[in-house]
């Protein structure tokens, strides 16, 4: 019975290579946060003005970006890619499994690749904002020519969002729909229980940003979720 398993006769290999491909994932999350620092300092953003929800919306555009960069990684080996659509690894551990026989199709390579780039744009778009306000402060023209950068990878992302919305089978459809309404119930009760306690004086107003932040942080929470549930 165990014979066909790859992992049951050696379960010491199966473990290192588990090992080594987090910490790989820790590294390159190191050096992702440093890189990030530099870029910080580069803008001339100032640490020290952030507040936590813009902590919060990096924290969740490295996220994607992150996401994005191993999805590319995987669609780039086409049975590596047919294994992790096979199997109900998590993705960051395909490396770590037996690549499948039969390679991935033209079409599965595209999709994953359009998720990728989905992924990455996200990313882009919520560290635009953050990135540009000390030079838009110094020079205000800059945000007329900012916004229209911004609104044009918007909408590339959106149009790349809805052709994977059409060329997703039903339980994939089955998936998004399911992480989109638990992110809005999620999101709907948080914010009214905020907008209520404004109300009573009890909090600050918050801001569009805050809101959308706050958004994308149970998108985020909502999507794991549900792909933890669907992979058992």
């Amino acid at each position: 019975m165990t014979a066909m398993n790859p992992t049951a006769s050696h379960p010491t290999a199966f473990h290192l290579k588990v090992l080594v491909r987090l910490l790989t994932i820790g590294m390159a999350g190191a050096a992702a946060g440093y890189g990030l620092m530099q870029l910080v300092k580069l803008t001339g953003l100032a640490v020290k003005t952030l507040s936590w929800f813009d902590v919060i919306s990096m924290s969740i555009a490295l996220g994607f970006l992150a996401m994005g960069l191993v999805s590319a990684v995987i669609a780039s080996n086409r049975k590596r890619l047919a294994a992790a659509l096979e199997s109900s690894v998590d993705p960051l551990l395909v490396a770590s499994v037996q690549e499948a026989e039969l390679p991935a199709t033209d079409g599965e390579v595209r999709t994953a690749m359009t998720q990728a780039a989905v992924l990455g744009l996200a990313g882009i778009l919520m560290l635009i904002p953050m990135f540009t306000i000390a030079p838009v402060h110094a020079h205000p023209g800059l945000a007329i020519w900012i916004f229209p950068c911004i609104f044009v990878m918007f909408l590339l992302q959106s149009a790349l969002n809805l052709q994977l919305w059409l060329g997703s089978d039903e339980f994939m459809r089955k998936l998004i729909l399911s992480v989109c309404a638990g992110s809005f119930v999620v999101s709907q009760g948080l914010l009214f229980l905020w907008a209520t306690a404004e109300r009573l004086h009890l909090v600050v107003a918050a801001t569009s940003w805050r809101i959308f932040t706050l958004m994308m942080a149970c998108y985020m929470a909502t999507s794991f979720a549900v792909a933890r549930r669907a992979r058992r």
